[in-house]
């Protein structure tokens, strides 16, 4: 997986070591909602997380690259 600071500095990119096919509709009874379109679901969790169909994260509000690495990791692990 790669961690890499967005250029705005806001937030924690990730992306997985391989592409991901994520059913976004079936992360409803998993995370807390707060934002969903058909590309991506914004959940609340320790951060706040968008969650995109091919996999990546988008971690903001994170001011360390080993939360963020901690955070995906858990997320992964939810999805699975």
């Amino acid at each position: 997986m790669i961690v890499r600071l967005c250029s705005s500095g806001g937030a924690y990119e990730v992306i997985p070591d391989k592409q991901l096919k994520i059913n976004l509709s079936k992360l409803k009874d998993k995370f807390e909602i707060v934002v969903e379109t058909p590309s991506v679901i914004i959940i609340k969790d320790k951060f706040e997380v968008s969650i995109f169909k091919n996999g990546k994260l988008l971690i903001k509000r994170c001011d360390d690259k080993e939360k963020a690495e901690e955070q995906a990791k858990a997320i992964y692990r939810r999805l699975e």
